[in-house]
């Protein structure tokens, strides 16, 4: 495990040498154009990393902490207590019209009200894995691109925690980014491997067409793909820990590889017929 371990650190820091790359050449060939849209680019640059990275992250921070799933099955009826009493001062619910007062501590009664925010949580994940899909296929930018993914998973997050509320205990938060990391370079390879299959067999390349980018060829939608595939796993990951009650171990939080493509597709296929109409 630890070589494996070894071996993603060492595929990803070099994934992020060529990201870094990307950067360096984009902002080497606006300043050769001119010296002061390039003043300017890094000047926007930085706006956006702060209003889109920094500010969400420390939202996320600033909001209460949300009880972790147990790790053993007798503490689940804590788990499940501390959330209720959470859940009865839920804004989405209120906002809703859900009726609070007759929420019990009962798993049964948990599940009912969790089911009412993940309709919610569905709809989020679903806007951001669409808008990832279509900006990462447009970019045609390492660097853009993981500018655009950092963005919204951290968003993705934040609002996710937001509409649940409450986030992650620190310890979990960063075992989960964690996790996350690997998780994400583990898959990446596999999903990478079938993105270019899944958008040509399961979208049709009739659809390629019709992204608003002159030029734009299936690795564009491939990549898209991949990107919208990795803030689904992320967006499941976040759901999960907001929902089980109790796991066995952290794996348990990870989706699987067929939901995660199974889902964006689905998601896809709607952005396709919907330009079709």
């Amino acid at each position: 495990m630890r070589t494996i371990k070894k071996l993603i650190f060492f595929f990803s820091f070099v994934a992020f040498y060529f990201i870094g790359k990307e950067f360096l050449n984009l902002y080497l060939s606006i300043k050769e154009l001119n010296g002061s849209f390039a003043a300017i680019f890094l000047v926007l640059l930085g706006i956006i990393v702060i209003y889109f990275v920094v500010l969400p992250i420390y939202k996320i921070i600033k909001l209460p902490k949300f009880p972790p799933p147990a790790r053993k099955k007798l503490y689940e009826k804590i788990v499940i207590r501390k959330r209720i009493s959470l859940l009865k001062k839920n804004k989405f619910l209120m906002k809703i019209g859900y009726d609070l007062s007759s929420i019990s501590s009962s798993q049964d009664e948990y599940k009912l009200v969790i089911s009412e925010i993940q309709k919610e949580s569905k709809k989020i994940r679903e806007d951001y894995i669409s808008n990832t899909f279509i900006s990462t296929a447009i970019a045609q930018n390492g660097f853009i691109d993981g500018i655009i993914l950092i963005s919204a998973n951290i968003n993705l997050i934040k609002e996710t925690f937001i509409l649940f509320g409450g986030r992650a205990t620190y310890k979990d938060l960063a075992s989960i980014a964690k996790s996350i990391y690997y998780s994400v370079a583990i898959s990446g390879s596999e999903i990478i491997e079938s993105g270019v299959s899944e958008v040509v067999e399961k979208i049709g390349p009739e659809f390629l067409k019709k992204i608003p980018v002159v030029g734009l060829i299936a690795k564009s939608a491939a990549d898209g793909f991949v990107s919208a595939a990795l803030l689904c796993r992320v967006g499941l990951i976040t759901e999960n820990y907001c929902t089980l009650t109790y796991i066995e171990s952290d794996k348990k939080l990870y989706p699987g590889r067929k939901i995660i493509m199974d889902t964006v597709t689905s998601i896809v296929k709607r952005n396709r017929e919907k330009k079709s109409k």
